[in-house]
């Protein structure tokens, strides 16, 4: 189980923008179906987590957006700037 919580985190580090690892929604759909079976061999059926509990509300899709976490209104291309290499990109 830790080595691969261990790989989970190496797939998300730093490091692979360096090792120019690209991270794909496939890679990342695989990655959570291990961290599912993981959670279900620990605690069978979810049993003994709490409602609060972030695996399982990450695992069952429970998560809540509200008005701060939803940052789509702020991303319209009027109102946005391309920063690469500490320059703003013109429009």
């Amino acid at each position: 189980m830790l080595s691969e919580a261990m790989k989970g985190k190496q797939m998300i580090h730093k490091t692979q923008v360096d090792r120019k690892v690209c991270l794909s929604m496939p890679m990342m759909q695989e990655m959570l179906d291990i961290f599912r079976g993981l959670t279900m061999m620990a605690y069978p059926g979810y049993y003994g987590l709490g409602d609060y509990e972030p695996i399982k509300v990450i695992l069952e899709n429970r998560e809540e957006w509200d008005e701060k976490m939803n940052l789509s209104d702020d991303l319209a291309v009027d109102n946005c700037t391309l920063w690469i290499v500490s320059k703003e990109c013109p429009p």
